[in-house]
């Protein structure tokens, strides 16, 4: 070998460990971008098992969890995706294909994978069984970029924060995926109580790093009853990416309308299940009768959710089914918890409001009624409370409950009300509005401080006294 053949032979040497080293580089650190769009659906199947082993209760149930999401629309960054999750009692078995549960959720969910639902119950883990609700395979995104190691805390109004982290790569069915844990427990898991129960959750994700979406979720929620020092139960969940389809354009079409009817009449049905409201036999036929005709078209992936409907409706009109039979009713509004997200249009230019455009200020909602007398009285003082106290940067905003625009037009003119005026029907159930006035009072960051029925001289007082908590927090 030449001197000059050596020198090229080093060379090139050098060039190959530089490259190897760049390429270390680029798959020692990961910056993570959901990749999905309009027409894609996601499909995982998997398995769910319930344990409990507590004092005088002992049982095992295992129940089998596909889980659908459609990415309907875009608008911005943000999609509009069709989650579907369907769970099924193994006991069950072919003979009893009705068993189970089946619940369709439309939902946003936003460039950093977080999932946004107005109007109704964001998706939440339950503690007494599979959740009905499933979209764990989506992961939340951070900014920076991620390495193996790299931990990091993510905090949410009214939940305990979530320890996330970068165990390492994994290859998962030839994908090269990323491997993180999340822990997340109630803050008195580590002491327990005798007046409440507390409880632990640890997941391993599989991320598909070129996609930002699990390829795998394995999930395990325990949970220790009040008195106790030893968990008492368990739920173990499982699930793995098995499809990643690209629907045709008239087959997506055929999927929006069926989704958004079933959601249509899915809203309507839990309407006529909200007490105080009369709903009578023919009303449940009714819908009925819309769903299954609806079934006699051609079949998309998410009939089942209008199937179920329609069976739920004919029971409900025969009276087996009452409030405490709907899957996954709403939760009690409470204090020092996240108040539930809404989109609702605006009174007077019609476009679509959410409740996360006002955040970093206080927020009064005043949901009312047009024609009530109370109502003016109401806007009156929520006028005067800002004005009075500007220091606070309280923002109250109107909500009417009924359809008579003349009369809401009227006392926002007379009142001269120079605050949002929002349409607040859709938010009858997530805001448990059964009587009103009802004011409900949010700070800053999201979180109920407040939340007032009636009105009488004692409901300024509370306000006045919530407002002042939440100032001296500043």
């Amino acid at each position: 070998m030449t001197g000059m053949q050596a020198k090229m032979m080093r060379a090139a040497i050098i060039g190959w460990t530089l490259s190897l080293a760049v390429l270390a580089t680029a798959v020692s650190e990961w910056r993570i971008h959901l990749h999905w769009w309009p027409g894609q659906e996601l499909v995982y199947r998997g398995e769910v098992h319930e344990f409990a082993n507590g004092r005088g209760v002992q049982y095992r149930k295992e129940y089998g969890l596909e889980i659908r999401a459609l990415a309907l629309s875009q608008r911005g960054e943000e999609l509009e995706v069709a989650f579907l999750t369907v769970l099924r009692p193994k006991a069950a078995g072919p003979a009893n294909p009705d068993a189970g549960t089946v619940r369709l959720a439309l939902a946003w969910v936003t460039a950093q994978a977080e999932v946004i639902a107005p109007n109704r119950r964001p998706p939440q883990l339950s503690l007494d069984g599979p959740t009905t609700w499933e979209c764990g395979f989506l992961v939340p995104i951070t900014k920076e970029p991620w390495k193996a190691g790299h931990s990091w805390i993510r905090r949410e109004a009214g939940q305990p924060a979530e320890e996330w982290r970068v165990v390492g790569t994994e290859n998962l069915a030839g994908t090269t995926c990323l491997k993180l844990s999340r822990i997340q427990k109630s803050d008195d898991w580590e002491k327990p109580r005798a007046d409440q129960r507390a409880w632990y959750r640890r997941e391993v994700i599989w991320l598909d790093p070129r996609l930002g979406i699990a390829q795998r979720v394995e999930r395990e929620i325990s949970r220790r009853e009040p008195a106790q020092v030893q968990a008492t139960g368990s739920i173990i969940t499982r699930f793995e990416l098995v499809s990643s389809l690209n629907y045709e354009p008239r087959l997506l079409d055929d999927c929006k309308r069926e989704i958004r009817l079933a959601a249509q009449l899915q809203d309507q049905f839990q309407d006529l299940l909200t007490p105080g409201r009369k709903a009578s036999p023919e009303d449940f036929h009714q819908l009925a009768r819309r769903a299954e005709q609806a079934c006699a078209g051609p079949a998309t992936p998410f009939r089942l959710a209008l199937q179920r409907l329609a069976q739920a409706a004919q029971a409900a009109a025969k009276g087996e089914m009452t409030l405490v039979s709907v899957s996954e009713p709403a939760p009690a509004l409470e204090v020092g918890k996240a108040a539930p997200d809404f989109l609702v249009p605006d009174w007077r230019s019609g476009q679509n409001v959410a409740l996360r455009g006002f955040r970093g200020r206080p927020l009064l909602l005043l949901f009312l009624q047009a024609r009530s007398i109370l109502s003016g009285e109401v806007l009156l003082y929520a006028q005067r409370l800002a004005q009075q106290y500007p220091e606070w940067e309280i923002c109250p905003v109107a909500l009417f409950m009924d359809e008579d625009r003349e009369a809401a037009e009227d006392l926002i003119l007379r009142r001269a009300w120079n605050y949002p005026v929002l349409v607040g029907r859709a938010l009858r159930a997530s805001y448990q509005v059964e009587a009103t006035p009802r004011l409900v009072l949010i700070d800053g960051q999201g979180v109920v401080q407040g939340q007032y029925t009636g009105w009488g001289p004692e409901i300024p007082q509370f306000i006045l006294r919530d407002l002042r908590r939440i100032s001296q927090r500043k």
